[in-house]
């Protein structure tokens, strides 16, 4: 607007002419297209009385300017935009003060167009984002949820039992940690399942081998007595047969209490955790009672053993010679009770020496 106001002054004072009201007057077309060459845009100007005094070419006869031109004549700057187009009217000045109003016309259609652009281009964009988020957004929590089903489904087969088919899943967060998770806990799971399988088909094995040594032991001493009882019977009357079936029968009645006791001994140990209570003691007396409470029974049953039978002297009823057995009432229980008493405390026993004259056992206990 500056320019505009310059430009009209400088020529004014070339054609010497009274004022720039009458420049306006007479030139005001020259003067507006000059302005429109100068500036580029549509320019048209009035004088103080709203009268059009030039233009750079014909306006649009549709576009009401009064209101603006009114106001921009009480010397005010005035502007509007209808459509694409807008209309910018400032007052004229000469020395003396307004002399006219100069009006500019701007196409606005490439900044429209531009904002049209720009608004399409970012409205697709934000489609194109929603759009390649939620499609993301869906694969992603799709992956999710099948992983979480694949996590229920290794669950279930774990409850049922089948431990084989547990495969972790290859992630590196925490649904990748909780797989391997279940996964190892399935292998501990199967692991501790077979061992305890392995442990109850030992159980089972040494449960039938113990109760057909038990069997066998306790058919011995019976036969022995049935056979008295029918032999009595039939020569009832006979004084020697009396005497030999009462002597063996209560001999095989007693091996058969001892038995049945020691069995009762051994399940004990074998059901039963017992409590111990630690006490100071004189090893010189325990050693001396054990001693002579062993004497008797070291110089009867003391013998030299096979290497072949050395790991089977601490079975239940093993016993290394079955006649000396049957001779002198052994039940191949001693050793066992021995060895369940003394690991109950901590303790360990073991052959030491195995010569002709006899096996010596060492036995070994925690010093508290």
């Amino acid at each position: 607007m500056k320019t505009a106001n310059m430009y009209i002054r400088q020529l004014n004072h070339t054609k010497n002419l009274n004022g720039v009201e009458e420049l306006l007057q007479s030139e005001g077309d020259n003067v507006a297209k000059q302005l429109d060459k100068m500036m580029g845009m549509n320019v048209a100007i009035y004088n103080m009385a709203g009268e059009e005094v030039g233009d750079s070419l014909l306006f649009s006869s549709e576009r009401d300017t009064e209101d603006i031109l009114s106001y921009a004549l009480k010397d005010n700057v005035m502007y509007q935009v209808i459509g694409d187009t807008m209309d910018y009217m400032s007052p004229l000045y000469d020395v003396d003060g307004p002399v006219g109003v100069i009006r500019f016309q701007y196409s606005l259609k490439k900044y429209v167009d531009f904002y049209k652009e720009v608004k399409s281009l970012f409205v697709s964009l934000g489609i194109a984002v929603i759009v390649i988020s939620f499609m993301g957004a869906y694969f992603y929590f799709d992956r999710f949820v099948q992983l979480i089903f694949i996590l229920k489904r290794d669950a279930d087969r774990i409850s049922m039992g089948d431990y084989d088919s547990i495969v972790p899943v290859k992630r590196n967060d925490e649904i990748g940690e909780l797989s391997r998770g279940i996964y190892h806990m399935n292998i501990r799971i199967k692991d501790s399942i077979c061992g305890m399988k392995d442990e109850q088909r030992k159980l089972e094995k040494q449960q039938k081998t113990f109760i057909g040594n038990i069997t066998h032991e306790f058919k011995t001493p019976l036969t022995v007595i049935k056979a008295y009882v029918d032999l009595l019977d039939m020569y009832g009357d006979d004084p020697d047969l009396l005497k030999d079936a009462n002597a063996n029968i209560g001999k095989e009645a007693d091996r058969l209490y001892e038995l049945v006791d020691k069995v009762l001994h051994l399940s004990y140990l074998e059901k039963y955790d017992f409590e111990l209570q630690s006490e100071k003691l004189d090893i010189k007396d325990v050693i001396e009672e054990v001693c002579r409470r062993m004497g008797g029974k070291a110089q009867k049953f003391n013998i030299q053993l096979e290497e072949k039978l050395m790991e089977k002297v601490f079975d239940s009823f093993y016993t290394v010679d079955k006649n000396r057995s049957r001779e002198y009432g052994g039940t191949g229980l001693g050793l066992a009770i021995v060895k369940g008493l003394v690991e109950k405390q901590g303790g360990s026993i073991d052959i030491a020496h195995n010569k002709p004259n006899g096996t010596t056992f060492t036995v070994y206990f925690p010093l508290y």
